[in-house]
């Protein structure tokens, strides 16, 4: 136990230390789009179309920055950054992929406003 503790000290130099400061897994995020295939159709009325597409998967780096230690106490700013990841993406996910999709927002405000009476709406 006295070891462990040794090792994960937050003492610059030290390999808790350095784990803390930079953290050596990967981390992937991998995400699927559902792409609108008829836009064109949507926007006479029609209903939509879509296709998976995916994953898009991205690398999760993170660093500790601007590290000051007072006291007991280390304050920090934590960076970020999201490097795609192509090899481990579909074979047609490219990182410049066009892709179309609906504006949940919209969708949800216009959905809204149809379940008010008042405002006389009719929306295809």
């Amino acid at each position: 136990k006295k070891i462990v503790w040794e090792k994960m000290e937050l003492v610059e130099g030290t390999m808790g230390y350095e784990v803390w400061q930079s953290p050596p897994v990967p981390v992937y995020i991998k995400f699927y789009i559902f792409n609108v295939t008829n836009p064109d159709t949507i926007q006479k009325g029609g209903k939509p179309s879509v296709f998976e597409l995916g994953p898009f998967t991205y690398e999760e780096l993170r660093e500790k920055a601007d590290i000051t230690e007072m006291g007991d106490e280390i304050t920090y700013n934590s960076l970020v950054q999201y490097q795609y990841r192509e090899e481990l993406s579909c074979e047609t996910c490219k990182e410049d992929t066009m892709v179309t999709v609906i504006n949940p927002a919209l969708l949800g405000a216009v959905g809204l406003l149809q379940t008010f009476d008042w405002l006389n709406l009719s929306i295809p």
